[in-house]
């Protein structure tokens, strides 16, 4: 996770801002995106890594246990690594995934920037 933090600190530094409509606030105009689908790659390894990990000890520890509770902590633990996996995998796809960016909401910023100032 010390990566993904270094990362994410590279990427607000390639930010660049512009002056918003609404007073006070400024709006993200551009930025090196790929650092922060790399931020997302990582957290998704370190998800599906603290997954199998729990699968694991699952398998090893606790399969000789039929407990109704155990299962139930097993199944909403893997049911939850998959929510966060996907969750993640769905910013890295976001992220890389070529000119899918608001790029509609932008350009109306920019044309309303470009107006006014």
């Amino acid at each position: 996770m010390t990566a993904a933090a270094v990362l994410l600190v590279k990427f607000y530094q390639t930010l660049s801002y512009a002056k918003s409509p609404i007073p006070n606030v400024c709006i993200n105009t551009s930025g090196n995106h790929k650092l922060f689908g790399t931020v997302f790659v990582l957290i998704l390894a370190n998800v599906f890594s603290a997954m199998l990990g729990m699968l694991f000890i699952m398998y090893r520890k606790y399969e000789a246990y039929r407990s109704s509770l155990v299962k139930t902590f097993y199944r909403d633990g893997i049911g939850y690594f998959v929510l966060l996996s996907a969750l993640a995998l769905t910013n890295v796809i976001i992220n890389f995934a070529p000119g899918v960016r608001l790029i509609f909401i932008s350009t109306k910023v920019r044309t309303w920037l470009t107006k006014h100032y």
